[in-house]
């Protein structure tokens, strides 16, 4: 896998998140909770080793992601802050 190739748990996550904002209207509080929790129990799937932040950015805005939520995305992780650099 590149470096730039996410892994497809991680794509999967990015557009589950896209399409509930789509349908929503907005990136909804309880799907950032889901999103943390998932960040911080699974930490083996969010780690640099499998993600590059320039990688999800991209994913993100493929998906969907208005830049608040990509925003929001970055901060859920300290490790994926540099998303929005």
């Amino acid at each position: 896998m590149s470096t730039d190739e996410l892994p497809a748990d991680v794509r999967e996550a990015v557009r589950y998140l896209a399409e509930n904002a789509r349908l929503s209207g907005y990136f909804k509080w309880n799907e950032e909770a889901k999103l943390k929790a998932d960040m911080m129990n699974v930490r083996r799937r969010w780690g640099r080793h499998r993600v590059s932040p320039d990688a999800l950015k991209r994913e993100c805005e493929a998906a969907g992601l208005d830049s608040e939520a990509v925003t929001r995305f970055s901060i859920c992780s300290p490790r994926l802050r540099t998303v929005v650099s």
